[in-house]
């Protein structure tokens, strides 16, 4: 097999597309300043990061109380 019978695409094509989508949204992790508040780009534009609720355990440990599986209460504050 001679040199000129190898396939160099399948690593030239990642190589070259890594380096545009780098040039292209690299710089959306870089921070901003705007109007003197440092934001990050996402902050920016206004995606919100949303959590859908807060998990129960994490709401019992805010409250001072965890429920077992028992049903009974363990105070842990």
């Amino acid at each position: 097999m001679d040199w000129k019978d190898r396939q160099w695409w399948p690593v030239v094509t990642p190589i070259v597309g890594i380096t545009y989508c780098s040039a292209i949204f690299g710089p959306t992790h870089l921070p901003i300043v705007v109007e003197g508040t440092l934001l990050s780009m996402a902050d920016y534009m206004g995606h919100l990061y949303v959590r859908t609720g807060t998990p129960e355990y994490v709401r019992h440990i805010e409250q001072g109380s965890l429920r077992t599986f028992g049903g009974h209460t363990t105070v842990i504050a």
